[in-house]
C-alpha cells in the first residue's frame, strides 16, 4: 500500500510539473455586430436583437452583455416612405415599430450601427402567405387516426417557396377520482378537467414530401414537422394523417391509511391548428446549416424551429460554417409568413365516424 501511494505521489508530481501556458499566435478577430430579427409580412413591427461578437481567447465576463448607442434604420423596395418610428430597448432587444406594415414580396435593408463596431447591413426578401384550405376531415375509429384533405387554391401562381407544416392539437384531459376507505366504501368522487396542447405527429403518403428530406417510415412521411416545395406541387389535394396517441387510462394509489384512490383520465381533442410556414430562401440555407453544425440528419427534425433556434442562438457566438446574411457583422434576418386554418368542435373521441371542419 505504501508503495502504491508513493508511485502515485510520483505520477502527480510529473504531471502538474508537466503544465506549461500555451501563447496564441495567431490573428486576432475584432468584435463585430451579431444581429437576428424575423421579418413578416403585415407585421408594423419587428423584433430585432443585437450584440457583438467575442473572441475565443476574450473573456465575456470582463465584458458588458448589454451593447448601448445602437442605432437601427430601414428601407423598402416597395415604400420609399418606411421608416423606423420608436426603437424600445430592453438590454440587447430592439422592438422597432414601423410607419408601415412590411409588404409581401418587398425587400427589406436593415442598417444596424455602432459607434464602436462600425456598420452592419442585411437584405431579406418577405415572403408571400401560403393559402391553405381544409377539404373534409374523417375520423377513422379503426386505425385511431383523423384524415384531413387541403387544398391549395394558389399553389401554382405563388413563387418557389418551402413550405413547413405542423398540426397542434388541444386536448381536454378529464379525470374522475374515486376515494374508497380500506372496506371498499366510497368516500369521495371528483371530476376534474385540464386543456394541453400538443405539437402532433403528422404522416401522409403524398410524394410532395419526398421534394424535402423529411423522415420516411414504414410508406409514410411522418414527423411534428413536414416541409414541401411549392415548385413541386402538381396536386391540388394533400391528404395528412393525424395518429391519435393519447387513450383512456386508469391508475389505482393505495394510500397509508389503507384506503384506495382510483383516477380514470379520459382524453378528448377538441380542435387542431394547422400552420403553413412559408420561408425565404435565406430561411432554408441557415435552417440547412444549423443542422449541418448540430450534427442533425434530416430537414424536419423535431426539435428544428426557427424560433427555438433563434432562442438558443441569442448570446452566444456564431457557430463556424452557420449561414449568415449580415455583411460587416454576424447573425442572420429571416422571413416567414404563417398561414394558420384552426378546426374547431370536433369532440374527436373513438365512437366518433365523422368531422364537420369549420375554418376560423
Amino acid at each position: 500500500m505504501k508503495r502504491f501511494l508513493y508511485s502515485l505521489v510520483i505520477l502527480l508530481s510529473v504531471l502538474t510539473a508537466c503544465e506549461r501556458p500555451i501563447s496564441y499566435h495567431g490573428e486576432y478577430e475584432e468584435p463585430k455586430l451579431v444581429v437576428q430579427a424575423l421579418l413578416s409580412a403585415g407585421a408594423d413591427s419587428i423584433v430585432c436583437m443585437v450584440e457583438r461578437s467575442y473572441f475565443f481567447l476574450e473573456s465575456m465576463n470582463n465584458t458588458s452583455n448589454t451593447l448601448d448607442n445602437v442605432t437601427i434604420d430601414i428601407a423598402s423596395t416597395f415604400i420609399d416612405s418606411l421608416q423606423v418610428l420608436r426603437d424600445v430597448t430592453n438590454g440587447n432587444e430592439h422592438k422597432l415599430y414601423l410607419s408601415h406594415p412590411l409588404q409581401a414580396n418587398d425587400t427589406i435593408r436593415l442598417i444596424i450601427s455602432h459607434p464602436e463596431l462600425g456598420i452592419a447591413t442585411a437584405k431579406e426578401w418577405i415572403t408571400p402567405k401560403f393559402e391553405a384550405e381544409i377539404k373534409s376531415a374523417i375520423w377513422d375509429s379503426q386505425q385511431n387516426q383523423a384524415r384531413f384533405v387541403f387544398d391549395f387554391p394558389d399553389a401554382h401562381s405563388m413563387p418557389k417557396l418551402q413550405i413547413l407544416m405542423q398540426c397542434t392539437t388541444f386536448i381536454t384531459e378529464t379525470r374522475i377520482e374515486t376515494k374508497k376507505n380500506f372496506n371498499g366504501q366510497l368516500i369521495s368522487c371528483d371530476t376534474i378537467h385540464n386543456t394541453h396542447t400538443y405539437v402532433q405527429m403528422i404522416q401522409s403518403k403524398n410524394k410532395i414530401f419526398n421534394t424535402v428530406d423529411n423522415t420516411y417510415e414504414e410508406g409514410m412521411f411522418c414527423g411534428r414537422t413536414l416541409s414541401f416545395n411549392t415548385d413541386y406541387l402538381s396536386a391540388k389535394n394533400i391528404e395528412i394523417i393525424l395518429p391519435i396517441e393519447r387513450q383512456n387510462d386508469t391508475t389505482t394509489i393505495k394510500l397509508s391509511s389503507g384506503a384506495t384512490e382510483t383516477r380514470y383520465y379520459t382524453y378528448t381533442m377538441d380542435s387542431c391548428m394547422f400552420t403553413f410556414e412559408a420561408q425565404s430562401p435565406n430561411s432554408i440555407l441557415y435552417m440547412k446549416s444549423m443542422r449541418a453544425y448540430m450534427g442533425l440528419n434530416n430537414d424536419n427534425s423535431d426539435a428544428m424551429d426557427i424560433g427555438a433556434l433563434f432562442s438558443d442562438m441569442l448570446g452566444i457566438e456564431e457557430p463556424v460554417g452557420v449561414y449568415s446574411n449580415i455583411e460587416n457583422g454576424y447573425g442572420i434576418v429571416l422571413s416567414r409568413t404563417t398561414h394558420n386554418i384552426l378546426i374547431k368542435d370536433l369532440t374527436l373521441q373513438y365512437y366518433e365516424t365523422f368531422l364537420t371542419p369549420r375554418r376560423a
